[in-house]
């Protein structure tokens, strides 16, 4: 995904969701679809793209899928992140869903609402 981030975040709230739903989505089915979960690098890079997710930081989370999508088969190494190392013995998709429910809970602010 290319794009700006100053153009990124002065489209409504419920796209910013929506786009950054989508590529972490993507991302991740892309992993499941090469029959695997992700590599360490992939799932620390995911970590923190859902973590920013959980904040509503979209286009910090969409930056962290992205490197996630790049970062290339079997890498173990970490990009550094926002988060201190994760707990790779939980699953990705209960991260995720753990991250979209704090999201739900906690809603927009009064700053990124449109």
């Amino acid at each position: 995904m290319n794009f700006s981030i100053e153009a990124f975040e002065a489209l409504p709230y419920e796209t910013q969701l929506a786009e950054a739903r989508g590529y972490i989505d993507a991302v991740l089915e892309n992993i499941r679809g090469q029959g695997r979960e992700p590599y360490r690098g992939e799932y620390a890079n995911l970590f923190d793209a859902m973590a920013c997710f959980a904040e509503a930081s979209f286009a910090i989370a969409i930056d962290f899928a992205a490197r996630a999508n790049h970062i290339g088969p079997g890498n173990q190494m970490r990009t550094p992140g926002l988060s201190p190392e994760p707990d790779y013995s939980v699953p990705v998709s209960e991260v995720w869903a753990r991250a979209q429910q704090t999201l739900a809970e906690n809603g927009p602010d009064d700053k990124q609402s449109s």
